[in-house]
């Protein structure tokens, strides 16, 4: 991709501040540190601000900030068709939450097919039920999946392709970022359902968002 960003970050700087995060373990860093590498190599319009609400919300969404398959019963799968182009059991199945943000139904997957073969400049997969095809096959590459992943939602946040909102827009003028808002770029339906019930689950997983993201914002700087 063009590149917009030549800085990289200052990993020493990174892991010698992030304190305050819970104690992480082998896999979990290694999750970190792929989302940096793939920050680091390509040069996608997203500020330090955003970078750090990213991760803090991959890491409420996903265990290990690494791609992952959303698993519900049956009334969830039956919940989604008729809904983002799934039609039946099988294709909710084949179609549900995929990755650190949980990409999910046929529209999104059609999404990502696009993006990945641009990223790659070759037809990797040529539909959706292809790349869900893939995703299922217990031997598939996981080093793979993880930049297709990162390849997406970085691409998607940094245009606005999940929400309509983009991770800059909430760099506030003081040179500070509103980690709360920042949630519309993903679920904005989240920060809905937090205001009317405060004590709730998802208020609870916003003010973990937030306090997670502003303790890597505080880790985060460029290379001078």
């Amino acid at each position: 991709m063009d590149s917009l960003r030549t800085k990289q970050i200052d990993r020493p700087f990174f892991w010698a501040n992030l304190q305050g995060i819970r104690p992480l373990n082998k896999l979990q860093v290694e999750g970190i540190k792929d989302i940096l590498n793939h920050y680091d190599a390509n040069g996608y319009d997203i500020t330090l601000g955003g970078l750090a609400s990213y991760l803090g919300q991959c890491g409420t969404e996903v265990p290990n900030w690494m791609p992952i398959r959303e698993y519900g019963g049956m009334s969830y799968f039956k919940y989604l068709i008729g809904k983002l182009g799934i039609d039946n059991l099988k294709e909710a199945w084949m179609f549900r939450g995929w990755g650190r943000v949980q990409t999910t139904g046929e529209t999104g997957f059609y999404r990502a097919v696009g993006i990945i073969n641009a990223y790659l400049g070759f037809k990797r997969f040529s539909s959706p039920h292809e790349l869900g095809e893939w995703l299922l096959e217990k031997t598939h590459d996981k080093e793979a999946e993880s930049e297709y992943d990162l390849i997406v939602s970085f691409t998607c946040c940094s245009k606005g392709l999940y929400t309509g909102r983009r991770f800059n827009d909430f760099t506030l003028g003081d040179g500070g970022y509103d980690f709360y808002n920042a949630r519309k770029v993903i679920n904005p339906g989240q920060i809905t359902v937090a205001k009317k019930k405060p004590n709730g689950h998802h208020a609870r997983m916003l003010n973990q968002i937030v306090h997670d993201s502003k303790i890597f914002y505080n880790a985060l700087r460029f290379i001078e």
